[in-house]
């Protein structure tokens, strides 16, 4: 078949087909399906001045194609299937014959250019080399090659594996791109690479390590890291001082926005949040779909104490304030089993439950069991406890300011006595019986106790 000039396409429709172009024949693409295999002779013969060593051989979306100048071959899925798509071989004026193994093997060595690129693989083990600018790559599966050198500039690449990549996907560095050097970190569940201007993008590899990405990262100095080191580093993300956007991935990361006005989307996980006195102001975007008992933590630090900080809620959201510091954590005062945070950390190694946060938020005192004063032991309240706790009577027409004590770093014993004297004296319709609340800041984490005193 001789297509002659234009852009032809030719369907062989199986047969030892022989296909004939010429030099300056334009595009011509060539559908040739064997039910078998491509032994039977199928055949590209090229014409003269079309030789081995000026046309250029390679791969786009599962074909194979061959250029030359603006002459154009494209053998349709000859890449993804070659042993039944395509040709057996192609011969050259000059009498040299290339297999269809030969052919495809540099079909798999993907060039770009300078420019910006999509490149486009097959099913199988491809070699990608954008040459810089900012590129796009579909591996297409199969055990690909990734090369990238300093200076290339933005390269994302989408690779999903059917089963998982332990076949072997590799990122190659190049010399001055170094462990020590590159930054990782995630976005949008991509896993993200950095350093100076060049930037790699790993499509979807944070949310779904085991199916999309890379296996290993080689460097040129010969150090490998594999999918979980690489996504584990990941993981911490963190921020600048200015107002940063950060994204996590399906899986637990720790964010550190390092101050500013910053906004967090956590996107499920075990997600845990750092936050240090004087960081500014950080909303927190959290939901999980099923529940936040997976252990989803701010860490506050030093300086952030349950003394000091306030807790409130605005239009559904759970806000904790210091001074200029504000973390908001959206819908949880709304949702509370499904948005915020499952605990609160502190540097003092205070913890504060969601349902305590929840309480403090919307101004709900809790209500333990009565303990009697008569059986607490000197170290049943230890002074760490008592320093700015205040001790009330609450119950009936018991309210009495009189009866009141503030309890200011002193011991619980004597302190505690002294609540017991002032009570003895009190009369009232519950004779016999006084329920005292104990209240502050320092008292179980802000949550009232009660302590009931009975006569003898």
């Amino acid at each position: 078949m001789d297509g002659g000039p234009g852009v032809d396409e030719i369907y062989g429709g199986g047969g030892a087909d022989t296909f004939i172009f010429n030099q300056g024949y334009g595009r011509l693409r060539i559908y040739e399906n064997q039910p078998t295999d491509l032994s039977s002779g199928t055949v590209l013969k090229l014409g003269k001045g079309l030789d081995p060593s000026t046309i250029t051989v390679t791969t786009n979306n599962g074909d194979v194609i061959i250029r030359q100048g603006t002459d154009r071959i494209t053998l349709s899925n000859m890449a993804d299937y070659p042993d039944h798509y395509g040709v057996s071989q192609i011969q050259f004026a000059d009498g040299t014959v290339w297999t269809a193994e030969e052919l495809v093997a540099k079909a798999r060595f993907i060039n770009g250019t300078s420019e910006n690129d999509l490149l486009d693989g097959s099913f199988h083990g491809d070699v990608f080399d954008g040459k810089g600018g900012n590129d796009e790559i579909y591996g297409r599966g199969g055990t690909d090659t990734f090369i990238f050198n300093q200076g290339y500039g933005r390269l994302r690449i989408y690779e999903n594996q059917s089963t998982d990549l332990s076949s072997g996907t590799v990122l190659k560095l190049g010399k001055g791109l170094d462990p020590s050097t590159i930054t990782v970190t995630t976005n949008n569940g991509d896993v993200i690479i950095r350093q100076g201007t060049d930037r790699i993008t790993l499509s979807n590899m944070a949310d779904y390590p085991d199916h999309y990405g890379v296996s290993q990262i080689q460097f040129a100095d010969g150090t490998v890291w594999t999918a979980e080191e690489l996504v584990a580093k990941a993981r911490f993300i963190n921020g600048t001082s200015e107002n940063d956007l950060l994204d996590g991935s399906f899986h637990g990361d720790v964010f550190d926005g390092k101050g500013g006005n910053d906004e967090i989307y956590g996107r499920g996980g075990t997600d845990t949040f750092i936050f240090n006195q004087g960081y500014g102001r950080l909303r927190i975007y959290e939901d999980q779909s099923t529940d936040l008992s997976s252990g989803t933590v701010p860490k506050l630090g030093k300086g952030l104490d349950p003394s000091t900080i306030t807790v409130t809620t605005n239009n559904g959201d759970v806000i904790i304030r210091q001074g200029t510091d504000r973390i908001t954590l959206s819908n949880m005062a709304d949702y509370p089993d499904h948005y915020g945070v499952s605990q609160v950390q502190f540097a003092d190694g205070t913890i504060w439950t969601a349902e305590q946060l929840i309480n403090l938020a919307r101004g709900i005192e809790a209500r333990p069991a009565l303990i009697s004063l008569y059986a607490v032991s000197d170290d049943a309240f230890p002074d760490t406890m008592l320093p700015n706790a205040r001790f009330a009577p609450i119950e009936g027409d018991n309210t009495a300011s009189s009866h009141e004590l503030s309890m200011e770093n002193a011991k619980s014993d004597t302190q505690l006595n002294q609540l017991v004297d002032a009570m003895a004296s009190y009369t009232g319709s519950n004779r016999g019986c006084v329920d005292m609340a104990l209240s502050g800041r320092s008292i179980d984490d802000r949550s009232p106790m009660l302590a009931t005193y009975a006569e003898k």
